[in-house]
């Protein structure tokens, strides 16, 4: 299954870095909170070694995403689809799809206005 063009795994590694962004937390922060250590948390980000599920249980505690992680992390590693993995795969595709129509919608606008003019 891919969502704009990458992986679930992917996909798993950019949600886990943007959701610790997205809650003011530098990795060694996040790694006090989950009991490991800063190098052991960009490891993960990075996809230099891959997450446990005990990891991302803690993970899904510390950033309180209600099971989120753990979820697609199932999805992952039983080829169970799970609803709440479906919906944040396809609200990753349509915000993919969105942006550049944004783009061009901007683009049209401002042509637009020497045209006025």
């Amino acid at each position: 299954m891919e969502a704009v063009g990458i992986s679930p795994s992917e996909y798993l590694l950019r949600e886990l870095r943007r959701r610790r962004a997205a809650a003011g937390l530098t990795q060694a922060q996040l790694g006090e909170l989950v009991f490991c250590s800063d190098s052991q948390v960009s490891a993960i980000e990075t996809g230099a070694k891959p997450p446990t599920a005990p990891y991302l249980t803690a993970v899904d505690k510390a950033l309180d995403t209600g099971g989120y992680f753990a979820t697609l992390w199932n999805e992952q590693t039983t080829g169970q689809p799970d609803a709440i993995a479906r919906v944040g795969l396809a609200w990753a595709a349509v915000r993919g799809e969105a942006l550049p129509l944004r783009q061009s919608l901007d683009v049209l606008k401002e042509a637009a206005k020497t045209w006025t003019s």
